[in-house]
């Protein structure tokens, strides 16, 4: 998905003809990589999350230790 999106920034929102500089163009890349950065915190904490319940859980029940995600 992250590939689809650079292509998209690169054929479609900076034509060769607006070049060297647009504004445009420059704030778009911004904000798709701000959008990116924003879910890879959000998928981070989920990792987080998930591991201290499984861990939690692991320690109150006992049993095999649960598969931990590595953030």
């Amino acid at each position: 998905m992250a590939a689809i999106s650079g292509l998209m920034v690169g054929t479609q929102y900076c034509p060769a003809y607006d070049l060297p500089f647009d504004s445009k163009e420059l704030r778009i890349q911004i904000i798709m990589v701000a959008v990116g950065i924003f879910f890879v915190i959000v998928q981070e904490l989920a990792y987080v999350l998930y591991n201290r319940r499984a861990l939690r859980k692991w320690k109150e029940e006992g049993g095999e230790k649960p598969w931990l995600y590595t953030p």
